[in-house]
């Protein structure tokens, strides 16, 4: 019970920075929560179904890239399914740019 209080207390906590808007701040804490169900989760819900890329910019697909990376790694096929759909959702966005 703990890990599923621990996980949902940072989706909260991520939620809540993106829910203000500050998109940075939201995948900073990902970043340090290092947590592939949390990353997962949140991946999931916006950007693996291309749902909040309108406000990405490239600087914060710079901190997206190594997290879905990190997911493409994992040992579970659903982590593994939501970094490649991160990605692609990504690169559909910034096609032209990239």
């Amino acid at each position: 019970m703990a890990i599923v209080n621990k996980r949902l207390g940072n989706i909260s906590l991520i939620q809540k920075y993106w829910s203000q808007g500050n998109i940075t701040h939201a995948l900073s804490t990902m970043c340090m929560t290092k947590d592939q169900s949390t990353i997962m989760d949140v991946f999931t819900a916006t950007f693996a179904d291309g749902v909040s890329m309108v406000n990405l910019t490239l600087d914060h697909v710079v901190a997206i890239l190594p997290l879905a990376l990190n997911l493409i790694k994992a040992k579970f096929e659903c982590h593994i399914q939501t970094g490649l759909k991160t990605i692609e959702s990504i690169f559909k966005k910034f096609a032209e740019v990239i």
